[in-house]
C-alpha cells in the first residue's frame, strides 16, 4: 500500500458514490458512468482493477478484472455491482488504515479528527494534557 494507491481509491470511492443516488431501484436495468466521468473511471480502472488492487469482476466469479462483469470495461453496472466495488474501495481504505498505513500529511492526525484541524500550537490545555498523558 502506498499514498498513490490510497490516493486513488479515494478517489474511485468518491466517483462511485456520486453514482449511488442515480442507481435505478431495480436490478433489471444498469447505469452506465456518464462521458465526463469516463475519462477519470478508465484510469481507476487501469490502475487499480486490471491491477488486482481492487476486485470488480473477479467479485463476481470471473477469473480476472478485465471483464464486463461488475462495473466492468464497459463503464456500466447494475446496482449491485456499483454497491459492490465501493464496498471493495471501503474494505481496501479500511485496511490501509487498520493495519497503521496512516497517509495524512497532518502529523497530529488523531487530534485534528477530534478538533477541526487546528494548529498545534493552538489546542486547549485539555487537548495539551491528554497529549502529555497518552504520549503523543
Amino acid at each position: 500500500m502506498d499514498k498513490f494507491t490510497f490516493d486513488k481509491v479515494v478517489g474511485l470511492a468518491h466517483l462511485l458514490e456520486k453514482y449511488i443516488p442515480k442507481l435505478p431501484a431495480d436490478d433489471k436495468h444498469t447505469l452506465e458512468i456518464a462521458a465526463e466521468d469516463r475519462q477519470a473511471w478508465n484510469t481507476y480502472f487501469q490502475e487499480l482493477i486490471l491491477t488486482n488492487v481492487i476486485d470488480d469482476g473477479k467479485a463476481f466469479g470471473q477469473k480476472d478484472n478485465n471483464t464486463p462483469y461488475g462495473i466492468g470495461n464497459d463503464a456500466s453496472g447494475f446496482r449491485v455491482e456499483y454497491y459492490q466495488l465501493l464496498m471493495q474501495c471501503y474494505r481496501y481504505l479500511y485496511q490501509a488504515l487498520s493495519a497503521g498505513e496512516v497517509f495524512l500529511k497532518f502529523d497530529h492526525w488523531r487530534l485534528a479528527d477530534r478538533l477541526t484541524a487546528v494548529l498545534p500550537t493552538q489546542y486547549s490545555p485539555v487537548i495539551q494534557n491528554q497529549e502529555s498523558n497518552n504520549g503523543v
